[in-house]
């Protein structure tokens, strides 16, 4: 799948991209609205809106619906193209992708754990969600032990790329 007919054109141009490494190269982490075109989005999001996984649940650590792959969407960022995507972003050279769609619905939660390996990672999210209203929580938080705290809402079409080292999310 070519990934580059479907991500908002702004993105694939190459002084943003040098843009968006720098900022990334500064903070550790990027965040990009409307990462895909609108009209894939909609047809997408259309695709993934009804569909249930298998439940999956630790009490103490999450409960969420795992989609397994959901094709068109885990070829579009399972790709050696958003591989590649990603390596520019973040100046690294990744060579493959752990990719997990979860689901999250009413009641469904992660919660923050020690056990976790604390080795280097780039992690990234991509957010489908047509309204979200800001009463339901459900944001997406990520922190560590020297009170860095970084709190990511609820915002369709949104795309987050951040380095995990030393940060646990919840």
């Amino acid at each position: 799948m070519d990934f580059k007919r479907f991500i908002n054109d702004i993105y694939l141009d190459e002084k943003v991209i040098a843009q968006m490494n720098g900022i990334y190269s500064q903070s550790e982490v990027l965040k990009l609205e409307n990462f895909i075109k609108p009209e894939v989005y909609r047809e997408l999001f259309s695709l993934v809106k009804d569909i249930r996984g298998d439940h999956v649940k630790i009490t103490d650590r999450y409960s969420y619906e795992d989609l397994g792959d959901l094709s068109g969407v885990a070829k579009l960022f399972n790709s050696k193209d958003f591989l590649n995507f990603i390596n520019g972003l973040s100046g690294e050279k990744f060579f493959n992708i752990d990719l997990k769609i979860l689901g999250f619905g009413h009641k469904d939660y992660t919660l923050l754990h020690d056990s976790r390996e604390n080795k280097r990672r780039i992690e990234f999210l991509f957010i489908f969600s047509n309204e979200w209203n800001k009463k339901w929580g459900g944001q997406v938080v990520y922190t560590n032990n020297k009170n860095k705290t970084l709190i990511f809402p609820v915002i369709g079409n949104s795309f987050i790329l951040l380095d995990t080292q030393d940060m646990r999310k919840f």
